[in-house]
């Protein structure tokens, strides 16, 4: 594991590989950089990639602060350029996804393409995230959290994975939880996605987190694939689809 310090706060990451264009991964909220293990093993073979932990989550510093999708695209940018990365490939999962778009609206200069795995509702965000407030408030962060990444999955589901999820979640304090769904609430979606103007991919789960057709309606340039046989966590359940999906849009889309 590799330590970045940002003004007293450390921000620590997976690396492999070598060459590029360079891949940076983005995991969801509560997540780290494990999410993106598959992927990570499987493009390092010929570029240089890093699964990061975003501030708050897995061995990065969790701070009492606010936990916004603008903060925590901030500090990828600036991991982005320690690291001296080159207009990396930035992949996001979930609210990862929201960071992604965040960036390329934000910091339009940093990334060369965005991938947005099953990424948190663009447009129409507001009812579903005061919900899981509600639960929160109601059944405490842990057990809600679980709730929710149980029903991310569908019927027959590995459920040594969803464990492995959510131990690894467990390290997510409160706080940070919360915060993230907070802005996650209020977050203009939208107006990102119409100040993306690089290439993006969306591959959705078999029950989208974001509906296509509205993320299509602001960000009409995207390209989007759906993962067969999987939920949510679709990068782990099925990642030679995800895989394949995100070679396939490098090549045809992404010079």
């Amino acid at each position: 594991m590799k330590m970045l310090t940002r003004d007293g706060v450390s921000l620590t990451y997976e690396e492999a590989g070598s060459g590029g264009p360079p891949m940076v991964f983005v995991p969801g909220g509560s997540c780290e950089w494990w999410s993106f293990h598959e992927q990570l093993t499987h493009f390092s073979r010929n570029r240089r990639c890093l699964s990061l932990n975003l501030r708050g989550h897995g061995e990065s510093d969790k701070p009492q602060q606010e936990y916004t999708m603008a903060g925590y695209a901030d500090d990828v940018a600036w991991v982005i350029d320690q690291l001296g990365l080159d207009r990396p490939i930035v992949v996001g999962h979930s609210m990862g996804g929201a960071i992604a778009l965040q960036l390329a609206a934000e910091h339009p200069d940093v990334a060369r393409a965005i991938v947005l795995v099953d990424p948190a509702p663009v447009t129409d965000n507001r009812a579903g995230f005061e919900h899981m407030l509600a639960a929160i408030a109601k059944h405490g962060a842990e057990s809600t959290r679980r709730r929710l990444f149980k029903n991310f999955f569908l019927d027959g589901y590995d459920e040594a994975l969803l464990e492995e999820i959510c131990r690894r979640a467990a390290q997510t304090p409160d706080h940070v939880f919360i915060s993230e769904i907070g802005d996650l609430r209020i977050w203009n979606g939208a107006e990102a996605a119409r100040k993306c103007h690089v290439p993006a991919l969306h591959i959705a789960a078999a029950r989208p987190a974001c509906p296509p057709a509205a993320l299509e309606d602001v960000l009409p340039h995207v390209v989007t694939g759906q993962t067969v046989g999987a939920g949510h966590f679709n990068m782990l359940e099925v990642p030679e689809q995800v895989n394949s999906m995100i070679e396939h849009f490098l090549r045809q889309y992404v010079s």
